[in-house]
């Protein structure tokens, strides 16, 4: 990657920095790091949960035939925490929004 900054790509959202108007050139996208966690995981799941660890969160999931896919699902799961960041930044922009619509005299809250 090069470093540049595209508003219209899915590279726009990064975590663990500061809010800048361009983000450094070696900053870690949102998606990475999503991708990140769901590895860490699942590699987790393979190596370091024992047989009776796999079965219980298996069971725990309706999945109790299939650990293959308990192991997917909770690598999934696992990444969701990060995606805080997105709904901040969706909050932001709808606030900032609204904002602009109440400028120029546009009441979108219905009051």
């Amino acid at each position: 990657m090069d470093g540049s900054f595209t508003g219209g790509s899915n590279l726009v959202l990064w975590a663990k920095l500061e809010k800048q108007p361009n983000p450094p050139p070696d900053y870690h996208p949102l998606i990475c790091h999503l991708l990140d966690v769901a590895c860490v995981t699942r590699a987790l799941w393979n190596t370091a949960l024992s047989p009776a660890g796999k079965a219980r969160l298996s069971s725990a999931l309706g999945l109790s035939t299939q650990e293959d896919a308990a192991g997917q699902w909770i690598a999934f799961i696992a990444g969701l925490p990060a995606l805080d960041v997105l709904a901040e930044e969706i909050a932001e922009d709808l606030r900032a929004a609204l904002e602009q619509f109440e400028e120029i005299g546009t009441d979108l809250k219905g009051s």
